[in-house]
């Protein structure tokens, strides 16, 4: 069954409630819409469920179905998997987010009890480092980095992790922001997880396979000055410091490209920092707001060209009040200009912040919710797998995947939804209202468990992958 998304689809909850200045690593995935379940359904088996809502015990219990392509997630000490070749540099996707494909394997943190932080506004957890974790954490308070064969569903550890945020990769190494009492750090790992080590202080930003590129983000306590460092092949190749800060749009085989907010704070300045020589580049000015402070919302790049998409955001709660997109032409100072978007559903009365894409004659395009995106939403009753096959389109996959709940003060929260390959992977809090920790208006929630879950689109069954229970 098929649906048009309206205007009412609400902005990324992080955003809301946050702000787009944050210093932890940005989000990905869409998040808009969060569903709760009935308190029947508040520790689910969850083996091979589908669109029925029934769970087929035996294919979560066998270690391969009948049509021998997906095999028992949950086997946790599975035989070896192939080894991967070292000088090897695997195509990677969906880098930068929560589950990376790099090779024939998808990546993706799975945190322990500990590691989580337990308390979130909004209960957005992925993205919060825990300050309580020593430089020597005990093995219970660390999380690992998993490899999963997306066809056999087996899975391994691969390293410890005390980490939070994205996973990037340049198809040889996996890097990974993490925090020790407070300070962040980036480190480095083999695909096999035998080789491992610091690369430097701050967070990762951004990074490109095809060139090898890596963005690293920094701060100075002392100074209040940010920093953007751009490193090939593990070697520091540029920097660029400011006071009033920066955000990152993305990294292509061209270069870093960021904004700098200005001393207005209604506008910000577009940079691009060489792949080759690692000098900054201005591109452009863009904003100059009434009242509204820069956010960047997205990056895409295209045959012919870079394009941005940039909001005004204003008030305790971030709302949108102006967007601006624009492009840029990779290398060339002074190219960005405003670029008109052909008009889509919702966005001619009022600003909707739009998700840029190709279309089949690779031209920029933008929609509420583009091509290819998975969420949990709801319709008349419950929440629902939603996929849009088609933009601002979306199809019910599992129905119902997650229900309301009649327990006061309880739900399920999206954390994240990748898709690769026609399968969705998702991440699900189960969360309860923690109003101790609340900030203004602003709802806290405390985690209760966290759900990693993988759903093959061709099946509409979900597969679990993990479970983890908040200490």
């Amino acid at each position: 069954m098929r649906k048009r998304f309206g205007w009412m689809l609400a902005l990324s909850l992080a955003v809301a409630l946050i702000g787009c200045g944050a210093e932890e690593p940005s989000l990905t995935g869409t998040g808009e819409a969060a569903a709760t379940v009935d308190e029947a359904a508040e520790t689910p088996e969850v083996g091979a469920t589908d669109a029925d809502g029934a769970t087929d015990a035996a294919d979560a219990a066998d270690a391969t179905d009948e049509s021998g392509e997906l095999a028992d997630a949950n086997n946790e000490e599975s035989e070896s998997m192939a080894d991967i070749d070292p000088d090897t540099v695997y195509k990677v996707e969906n880098n930068g987010g929560y589950f990376v494909k790099v090779g024939d394997y998808v990546y993706y943190r799975l945190q322990g009890p500990k590691a989580l932080n337990t308390s979130s506004i909004g209960g957005m957890f992925l993205n919060y480092m825990n300050e309580t974790i020593g430089e020597d954490p005990a093995p219970e308070e660390c999380g690992v980095i998993r490899r999963l064969d997306p066809v056999t569903m087996e899975q391994e550890d691969v390293v410890t992790d005390i980490g939070c945020g994205p996973i990037f990769s340049d198809g040889k190494y996996l890097y990974l922001s993490e925090y020790s009492q407070g300070h962040g750090y980036v480190k480095y790992v083999s695909l096999s997880g035998k080789e491992e080590g610091k690369l430097c202080g701050g967070s990762v930003v951004g990074c490109d396979e095809a060139s090898g590129l890596l963005a690293v983000n920094d701060w100075d306590s002392d100074t209040a000055e940010t920093t953007l460092y751009l490193y090939r092949d593990m070697e520091k190749i540029g920097s660029y410091s400011a006071v009033n800060g920066y955000e990152v749009f993305g990294v292509t085989e061209h270069g870093l490209y960021f904004m700098e907010i200005q001393d207005d704070y209604v506008s910000a300045k577009y940079y691009e920092m060489s792949a080759e020589t690692g000098e900054v580049i201005e591109l452009g000015t863009a904003g100059g707001f009434d009242y509204a402070y820069p956010c960047a919302e997205q990056f895409l790049y295209a045959p012919d060209g870079v394009y941005f998409v940039m909001t005004g955001r204003d008030g305790s709660a971030a709302f949108v009040s102006d967007v601006v997109v624009s492009k840029a032409t990779p290398g060339q100072a002074g190219s960005l200009t405003d670029y008109e978007l052909p008009a889509f559903e919702g966005n001619e009365e009022f600003p909707v912040v739009p998700e840029l894409y190709l279309d089949d004659s690779a031209s920029v395009q933008g929609a509420q919710v583009a091509p290819g995106k998975a969420m949990l939403g709801s319709m008349e009753e419950g929440g629902d797998l939603l996929y849009t096959y088609a933009p601002d389109e979306y199809t019910v996959v599992l129905e119902p995947f997650r229900l309301e709940t009649e327990k006061e003060d309880y739900r399920y929260i999206e954390q994240a939804a990748d898709v690769i390959d026609e399968k969705v992977y998702i991440i699900i809090s189960y969360a309860h209202r923690d109003p101790e920790n609340d900030i203004g208006w602003r709802e806290s929630y405390a985690l209760d468990k966290m759900e990693y879950i993988c759903v093959p689109l061709s099946e509409a069954k979900e597969y679990e992958l993990a479970t983890v229970e908040a200490e």
